[in-house]
């Protein structure tokens, strides 16, 4: 039963922590995603390119961060070839 209960929990909490990587990934592409909307209008300000290039910036950072914290809080996961779909 424990063994159960232990492993129960270390898969709710690799879901957990997946979920919280694609939603940042979703937000970082959407940054890259605002960033080519606004150059595609015909005037563009500095600052509005800034503060997307910023915004991605900052995004991207985050995305790696947490990429980071997953692979080396389940690197033994990925290192036995388990496959994705048990998350």
């Amino acid at each position: 039963m424990h063994t159960y209960i232990c492993a129960y929990k270390h898969a709710h909490s690799r879901v957990h922590a997946y979920r919280m990587l694609a939603r940042v990934q979703r937000q970082t592409l959407m940054t890259v995603r605002a960033f080519w909307q606004a150059l595609l209008h015909d005037n563009v300000q500095f600052s509005t390119i800034i503060k997307s290039l910023e915004a991605m910036d900052t995004s991207a950072k985050r995305t790696d961060k947490i990429f980071r914290v997953m692979l080396d809080r389940y690197v033994w996961f990925f290192a036995l070839g388990c496959s994705c779909s048990v998350w």
